[in-house]
């Protein structure tokens, strides 16, 4: 009784962390987006209840039609990152674009990379100091829980200039 006790216990402590990590989630615009400070980078979150903000092209016209969320990365060496949705739970679509002020130019797309209709961007080339946004969307209207990866083998353990993307969007 006591391991079944203990047992729940940590279930509900489990439980109740990834609650916490799954609410600091992307935001809904470039405004509110989350920083990406550090690489590796994995988040959970969902685009359920979101605004469809970004709609950029992709190989079908109903890319990136749904709900998105957004990141923030700037890295602080010149390298490449990749981006990857593996492990998400809906038919996913991924935009990278590079930010000049409030104007966005894409730079990637990816709408089904894995089988599981998940998607992922590899080796996008990043410039020290830019500012990069990196949309996790859906195909045509779906919506659900994504699990986003950035990684980089040139960036790994270097870390963004949080205080530089803050100015630029407070």
């Amino acid at each position: 009784m006591r391991n079944l006790i203990a047992c729940l216990a940590l279930m509900l402590v489990a439980t109740s962390a990834l609650a916490l990590e799954s609410t600091r989630q992307g935001g809904d615009t470039l405004a509110d987006a989350l920083v990406i400070t550090s690489l590796p980078f994995a988040e959970i979150g969902t685009t359920i209840g979101y605004g469809a903000d970004y709609h950029g092209d992709c190989i079908y016209p109903e890319s990136g039609e749904a709900a998105d969320v957004c990141f923030l990365y700037t890295p602080p060496a010149d390298g490449s990152i990749s981006i990857d949705l593996l492990g998400s739970d809906y038919d996913t679509t991924l935009f990278a674009y590079e930010v000049f002020g409030e104007a966005l130019v894409q730079l990637a797309c990816d709408e089904d990379f894995h089988g599981n209709q998940t998607s992922r961007i590899d080796d996008l080339p990043v410039t020290a100091g830019h500012v990069y946004l990196i949309v996790v969307d859906g195909f045509g209207l779906e919506t659900g829980d994504y699990l986003i990866n950035v990684s980089s083998p040139t960036l790994a353990a270097e870390s963004s200039s949080w205080s530089r993307v803050r100015s630029l969007y407070r």
